[in-house]
């Protein structure tokens, strides 16, 4: 599968807190960093996407760019927990699965 789909099957899974998905989607010596967290380990970033999105109730992609092992989106989040949040999300790819994660946005927002 292209790392394009790959990709939006990832930010499909996590608005929708999809563990079972996620797990598909990664190495298991994922890494993830982001404004509010880091975790390392496909369980560890499992359990705390599967939290975010718990939280999460749209991860809605506005532009997409995709080679042969990244993938970068960007799209506006939503939460329960307060607006609507634009967030970059840069994703590379080993052997078909995602092999790190690192997310950016205005967590004060």
């Amino acid at each position: 599968m292209a790392t394009a789909d790959l990709a939006a099957q990832f930010h499909t899974a996590l608005s929708k807190g999809d563990a079972d998905t996620l797990a598909s989607l990664v190495t298991p010596d994922v890494t993830f960093s982001g404004p509010v967290a880091q975790a390392s380990g496909a369980d560890d970033v499992v359990k705390g996407l599967t939290e975010m999105g718990a939280m999460t109730t749209s991860d809605d992609i506005a532009v997409q760019l995709a080679d042969d092992d990244n993938a970068l989106t960007w799209s506006v989040v939503t939460t329960s927990a307060g607006p609507s949040t634009p967030a970059a999300t840069w994703l590379r790819f080993e052997g078909g699965k995602i092999a790190e994660i690192q997310t950016v946005f205005n967590a004060g927002r």
